[in-house]
């Protein structure tokens, strides 16, 4: 009943205020959903880069025990040893330690610093 004692201008007003209000609405909700979108391919990265350094860091763990296995080094199982600390968050992880350091390590060199952290505790 009230929409009908409304004059031409009142109404067009009022439908102009509604549509305004639609529209803020929508996008707020759109850069909303933008954001989660954003949170959600930042944890898959992240998932992503701790996926392939727990794949790496098997590959090398088998690498590391074949060659000590094969020499009889100490070397090797003291990197094998340093592998399995750095995974379970007794020892920091070295810088760069997620390309090849294990290649690079077969001189023997020390480790720099880096996050202690259990490998499975980054996922959370």
């Amino acid at each position: 009943m009230f929409l009908f004692r409304m004059g031409l201008r009142q109404k067009f007003v009022l439908l102009l205020l509604a549509t305004v209000a639609v529209l803020l609405f929508t996008q707020w909700a759109v850069s909303r959903a933008n954001e989660e979108i954003a949170r959600a391919s930042r944890q898959r990265y992240v998932s992503y880069l701790l996926a392939d350094e727990l794949r790496q860091s098997s590959d090398d763990l088998t690498r590391l025990v074949r060659t000590y296995v094969v020499t009889g080094d100490p070397r090797w199982e003291q990197q094998y040893n340093e592998v399995v600390n750095i995974r379970s968050g007794k020892q920091p992880r070295p810088a760069g330690y997620e390309g090849i350091y294990w290649d690079f390590r077969a001189d023997d060199t020390a480790p720099g610093g880096g996050l202690r952290a259990q490998l499975w505790r980054c996922w959370t």
